[in-house]
């Protein structure tokens, strides 16, 4: 097998079964990264020889396996299983799951104390159980991101914005200025809230400076003086 591959959509190396995916943008130094999904991205300059990136990404073959190897194991470890017992974080609070049956009751989870209750049939295997608990997450975020942002904007003289939130691979959120609308990422539901407000306050700062220039920065920190922690800690998520 060759240790390197360039497909027809775009140039990707492979490293022992592992696909690597190379992109040109404004930096002025190559970049490798492997992301907790195991997802791998070698960032380049926008004039980089392919057989350049090529050569970064075979001496750092070593590494990239090691982390890309750790990344799996991580991601086996803490795949949930919804079961009583299991711990869940929601938005910085640590909860507890309890499974509880019913016949023909609705299904849906509620919280009481440190427990997250999960109703639902006997015969609900793990993608439904799964998709009853993200259901009632992606609730719980809505309403604390609604609230956040509706204070945010009227704090800082901005009329009202829609958003929704989705899951998205690389970002934490992104704001379309002109329609006024916003995204978040449905994984904000597992950070604590602190670290959501972040992003909250990132993004309405984008209502006014559309790029991340000294100007948008200085505009961040002016809202969130401690913006650089936080988003140092996001960074761990």
């Amino acid at each position: 097998m060759p240790f390197f591959h360039t497909f027809a959509a775009g140039m990707e190396i492979l490293v022992d079964d592992i696909r690597v995916e190379v992109l040109r943008r404004h930096v002025r130094s190559m970049r490798l990264t492997v992301y907790p999904d195991s997802r791998v991205r070698l960032i380049v300059p926008w004039l980089t020889p392919d057989v350049v990136a090529r050569g970064f990404v075979e001496r750092k073959k070593e590494w990239l396996i090691k982390h890309y190897c750790k990344m799996q194991l991580r991601q086996r470890r803490q795949e949930p299983q919804y079961v009583t017992g299991e711990p869940f974080v929601l938005m910085g609070r640590t909860l507890v799951l309890r499974v509880e049956y019913v016949g023909a009751g609705s299904q849906g989870v509620v919280l009481r104390g440190d427990e997250m209750i999960l109703y639902c049939h006997s015969s609900a295997d793990i993608e439904k159980r799964k998709a009853l608990v993200e259901a009632f997450c992606r609730s719980e975020l809505y309403k604390y991101i609604r609230g956040k942002l509706d204070e945010c904007c009227g704090q800082y003289g901005e009329a009202s914005v829609e958003f929704s939130i989705r899951r998205m691979k690389t970002e934490w959120g992104s704001c379309l200025a002109k329609r006024r609308t916003m995204l978040f990422n449905l994984r904000l539901a597992f950070v604590p809230a602190c670290l959501i407000d972040y992003v909250v306050v990132h993004e309405v700062c984008h209502l006014q400076v559309q790029n991340h220039s000294r100007q948008f920065w200085e505009l961040v920190e002016s809202r969130m003086p401690d913006y650089r922690e936080r988003r140092q800690r996001l960074k761990e998520y």
